[in-house]
């Protein structure tokens, strides 16, 4: 599972599937989804997703780089779909996150 986390921490910005990750790791989707379940209770999906937040949290706060090039670099294919996931995720939009991280770190 170590190995598993650790390779989709560095592929994030790919696109990534889980029949792609399995293969890569020699078992098999369904098994590989079952394992995100039981052991961190997300699915790989969220998991990735989860990943890629945190990244492009980081760029928003630390560059001034556009929402969609944050998007694409942190492997979301459309930037509504980043925007989408990003809401979900943190209650805010990418631009919202960003006026209120610069407002809090004056």
């Amino acid at each position: 599972m170590d190995q598993i986390q650790a390779y989709i921490a560095e592929h994030y910005a790919e696109k990534l599937t889980l029949t792609g990750i399995a293969s890569q790791f020699y078992i098999s989707p369904y098994y590989l989804s079952r394992l995100f379940k039981k052991s961190i209770n997300l699915s790989l999906i969220e998991y990735i997703n989860g990943v890629r937040i945190k990244a492009a949290q980081n760029l928003i706060e630390k560059s001034n780089e556009s929402i969609s090039d944050i998007a694409e670099k942190t492997g979301f294919m459309t930037t509504a779909h980043f925007r989408r996931v990003f809401k979900d995720a943190t209650g805010l939009s990418p631009q919202q996150y960003r006026q209120y991280y610069k407002r809090v770190n004056k």
